[in-house]
């Protein structure tokens, strides 16, 4: 290895890998030279030609490439798996939310349409289709704050229910819970984690 030790005026003193110091003139080299650059010289019938040695950069790009491409297969196991959870979310709200039996008789509520009316779920299929959209154009702070509405639209619907049937006085709610409530607290908890994850993975 031989790199610069000292900058004298016109000369440049070269220190070698034999421990000898070699001097050069300034014109000889052709970089703006510092002591401590390591150098190559090159010489051919008297003439010298001293050039800056460059530093490998293959093995910093391969490791950058490498983390660039583990840190995107990341993000897209996230974004697969926050399509899955936004689409299960939209088809739990067609099964029963509540089954209610009175009298002998029992019969299921869903979370779309029950009693002629539209129920609140609508609202849960209008944004995870919208997440959807947003989320195959990358808007990740947009998808993250749509999933986290429908918390608090899910929480209103038990807490409606909570008070509806308490004043029957005899049946508890949490017995009532259809299939259709436990998928979809589970996938919307998940929606909004993963949707938090992939917003904070930019």
């Amino acid at each position: 290895m031989t790199k610069i030790i000292k900058l004298d005026g016109e000369d440049v003193l070269l220190g070698t890998d034999d421990g000898k110091i070699r001097k050069v003139r300034i014109y000889d080299v052709h970089f703006a030279p510092a002591e401590g650059d390591e150098v190559e010289v090159y010489e051919n019938d008297g003439s010298i030609i001293v050039t800056k040695k460059e530093t490998p950069k293959e093995n910093n790009y391969n490791n950058h490439a490498d983390n660039y491409v583990v840190q995107n297969h990341g993000t897209d196991i996230v974004r697969v798996f926050l399509y899955i959870a936004m689409i299960v979310s939209i088809i739990a709200c067609f099964l029963p939310l509540f089954s209610i039996s009175v009298l002998g008789y029992s019969y299921s509520i869903n979370y779309v349409y029950n009693e002629g009316k539209i129920a609140d779920g609508i609202f849960i299929i209008g944004i995870q289709l919208l997440a959807i959209i947003l989320l195959s154009f990358k808007k990740r702070t947009a998808v993250c704050i749509l999933e986290l509405l429908t918390i608090p639209i899910i929480v209103y619907t038990v807490y409606n229910a909570s008070i509806n049937i308490s004043s029957n006085g005899y049946v508890s709610l949490y017995s009532l819970f259809g299939i259709g409530f436990y998928i979809l607290a589970i996938s919307l908890i998940t929606s909004v984690i993963l949707a938090s994850i992939h917003a904070i993975k930019k």
